[in-house]
């Protein structure tokens, strides 16, 4: 039997705990703290993909490829995304840090990789 390695950072001012790497620890090669800008793009095949908006229409997904996405008319927009939450898989989805489709299917897709399903 494995632990599970839990990765958080807590504020010793403040108290707060938190997933993502604070803006004050993040170095310009990490990327930045939070990774914002990135979004769950509808996919026909995945449900949703992580991808970063470039511009217009185009999107970068987490593997570099380039993609376009138009948004349906009265579409409701596209969920942000933290990406330092794709690293960290539940058993119990409520645990999740936002429940939107994206992170729930990504969650479920990843365990079933990993082949971390339990039934019953």
């Amino acid at each position: 039997m494995t632990a599970d390695l839990v990765c958080y950072y807590y504020n010793t001012a403040t108290g707060a705990l938190q997933w993502e790497k604070p803006e004050e620890l993040a170095s310009s090669s990490s990327g930045g703290g939070n990774n914002t800008g990135w979004v769950w793009l509808p996919d026909e095949s995945e449900g949703f993909l992580a991808a970063r908006p470039m511009g217009g229409k185009s999107y970068q997904l987490m593997d570099g490829r380039m993609t376009t996405y138009s948004a349906p008319r009265n579409a409701a927009p596209l969920a942000a995304l933290n990406t330092a939450v794709l690293s960290m898989l539940h058993n119990d989805l409520v645990l999740l840090d936002d429940l939107n489709e994206g992170l729930v299917l990504h969650n479920l897709r990843e365990r079933y990789l990993k082949d971390e399903i339990i039934l019953g």
